[in-house]
């Protein structure tokens, strides 16, 4: 289903809401092939050629670097896709707003996953923990809650605790114990090499510190190398960072073999 028809959709269902109702909707045009829909199509669209997504296809399968013209132009289409979709989402908040009780509606918006676009000689998501896949856009409107920005690191996955905070009943504080944000994936019967199959990550602070599979180590600051290109050399004499993979191994000690295999999907990270 296009955007405009899951907004459509899921308006039709809250006209029939006779209470309180939880509706959870899943927008795929920015999931690849990068669905533009024709009324977004105007002028300046680009959309990707055969030979973009062939030259694509190599990158994701077998890591061949991805030339600077196809990744403009499949980029070009995934940031169309995103603006034709932010188009239909805003439609749908804003007739939220004008039902009887729009105001008090919790609506949250996250995304499940970045994409890569040929950095890392990687492509889509699923196969690494880089920034371009972990970082997400994750908004939360409440009744009563001033606008702020969140500087720190967030997981996806204290949305939950989150929404459920919200509820009148609930006495846990709106904004629990900063934690370093957790991420893993694996992948089962992959034809890539067996360090990418699997990794673990922890982002704190400036820090991010990833962990293949192999038991190798990537350290990276996210204040001066954004793009994660220039790892860091690992000091065993530094405190912070012993910590973090301290609490890294923890956690990965911790993992329920079905956790990780719904990660593995790549859409839990």
């Amino acid at each position: 289903m296009k955007a405009s028809d899951v907004t459509a959709k899921a308006l039709r269902t809250i006209e029939r809401a006779n209470g309180p109702y939880f509706l959870a909707l899943n927008y795929m045009d920015a999931h690849s092939p990068y669905y533009v829909e024709r009324a977004c199509r105007g002028r300046g669209f680009v959309q990707a050629t055969d030979a973009d997504w062939k030259a694509w296809g190599r990158t994701y399968n077998s890591r061949v670097p991805l030339a600077p013209e196809p990744a403009a132009r499949l980029r070009a289409q995934y940031r169309a896709a995103m603006q034709c979709m932010d188009l239909s989402i805003g439609r749908l908040l804003d007739e939220v707003q004008r039902t009887r009780n729009g105001r008090q509606t919790i609506i949250a918006i996250v995304g499940d996953h970045g994409e890569e676009f040929g950095s890392h000689d990687m492509v889509g998501h699923g196969q690494s923990l880089y920034r371009q896949v972990l970082h997400v856009p994750l908004i939360v409107k409440a009744p009563d809650q001033a606008p702020q920005r969140v500087a720190g690191e967030v997981s996806t996955l204290n949305l939950y605790d989150q929404l459920l905070r919200y509820l009148p009943e609930s006495r846990q504080p709106l904004h629990p114990r900063p934690r370093p944000v957790i991420a893993s994936y694996k992948v089962i019967d992959s034809p890539r090499p067996a360090k990418l199959t699997a990794a673990f990550s922890a982002v704190q602070g400036r820090y991010h510190l990833i962990q293949w599979r192999d038991g190798s180590e990537e350290l990276y600051d996210l204040d001066s190398d954004l793009e994660e290109t220039k790892p860091l050399p690992i000091r065993a004499d530094d405190r912070a960072l012993a910590e973090l993979g301290a609490e890294l191994r923890r956690n990965t000690e911790e993992e329920n073999a079905a956790v990780i295999s719904l990660r593995g999907v790549g859409y839990l990270q």
